[in-house]
């Protein structure tokens, strides 16, 4: 007797955990932000001469962490050397400036700029934005329906793509969505050096993280979805990491949705996780510009006085620190209902096992 009663409650707590979990599966928020994080980050910079001769006037233009983001807060900006002016551009992008006067030979220029980042993760349910622009909102967005050297919008074969995914779509979502899986079906990842327009990715059927996202732009806006690039750094940060350019320099999109703003996606890391690069922001990705072919890092054009000679320009990550804190007590109960669900059944099956063994 005993045993049936403890199988019928295992029962009825199998079946009792499982009801709030879809419940709260089911009941997702439109905007989940459901975990917050503190970077804090080193940046190396090094212009070194490994030429012959002296390189004078060299200018060197650094892009900062975007601040002001729904989903990214500058808490933080210490340069090592006090910039020679700052600069912003009609995107919102933020700059700083330095001249170095002379390099010579076999010397280098070190500049270290640490950077303390809180970021937010969001998971955005865009099924659920009925809303519709206003004419000043239009008006504010038309600048991002445009086409550019790189977002190739009224080319035939963009246009021609975009008309095809929104016939087999209901709703923005769908387009968003559908422009998505296209360019992951695709486009075939691949590094190149320089960056390709949205027209040549697609000629050539691959690209890197710009190129993926300049084709992804173009067909959005080809079917009147604004929509943009984004650059800055990508990579799942770890504390005492020490980062080269080409592990973390990288390119994804925002498209805007009305009543909710910009969405974040990610055509290239969408190519091994598709489902956790569309419409969501995490402490992986941190914002430096927007903007198509907008570096977050340059280095000019330099004077060589007494003949040729060879600048190199390095630029590292180091990450210092990094705490994270989950904001969502919803993500807790699915979670430890998940694991308590296979934790119960297990149970339940050796409590019948043992009562065959009796009998």
């Amino acid at each position: 007797m005993n045993r049936k009663l403890i199988a019928v409650a295992l029962i009825i707590l199998l079946i009792g955990s499982t009801i709030p979990l879809l419940f709260l599966i089911l009941n997702k928020p439109e905007v989940d932000r459901y975990e917050s994080t503190d970077l804090e980050i080193s940046i190396i910079v090094e212009v070194k001469n490994l030429g012959n001769s002296p390189a004078t006037d060299i200018p060197l233009r650094l892009a900062v962490p975007m601040d002001g983001l729904d989903h990214q807060e500058v808490i933080s900006i210490d340069p090592s050397l006090e910039p020679e002016r700052f600069s912003n551009d009609t995107w919102g992008n933020e700059f700083i400036h330095y001249t170095i006067d002379e390099l010579d030979p076999g010397t280098s220029f070190n500049l270290t700029i640490n950077v303390i980042l809180r970021l937010t993760s969001i998971d955005n349910d865009i099924s659920r934005s009925s809303g519709t622009l206003g004419p000043e909102e239009e008006a504010e967005l038309s600048r991002y329906l445009l086409d550019s050297s790189l977002i190739n919008v009224n080319d035939p074969s963009i246009v021609e793509i975009a008309r095809e995914i929104a016939k087999r779509s209901e709703d923005l979502t769908d387009i968003a969505w559908n422009t998505y899986e296209w360019v992951l079906d695709n486009i075939y990842y691949q590094q190149i050096p320089g960056e390709w327009d949205a027209v040549t990715t697609l000629r050539n059927e691959e690209g890197g993280s710009a190129e993926m996202s300049n084709l992804y732009v173009a067909l959005l806006r080809a079917n009147g979805i604004p929509a943009r690039r984004v650059s800055g750094w990508g990579n799942f940060f770890e504390v005492g990491e020490e980062l080269a350019l080409t592990r973390f320099s990288h390119g994804w999109t925002e498209f805007h949705v009305p009543d909710m703003g910009w969405v974040q996606v990610d055509p290239a890391w969408g190519k091994t996780s598709r489902f956790d690069n569309f419409a969501r922001t995490d402490a992986d990705h941190v914002v430096l510009t927007k903007g198509a072919d907008v570096k977050f890092l340059w280095r000019g054009p330099y004077s060589t006085p007494f003949g040729d000679t060879d600048v190199d320009t390095d630029y590292t990550l180091i990450v210092i620190d990094k705490d994270v804190e989950n904001l969502s007590l919803r993500r807790d109960v699915i979670k430890w209902s998940i694991l308590s669900v296979p934790l119960i059944f297990v149970v339940f099956i050796m409590v019948r096992v043992f009562k065959r063994r009796r009998i």
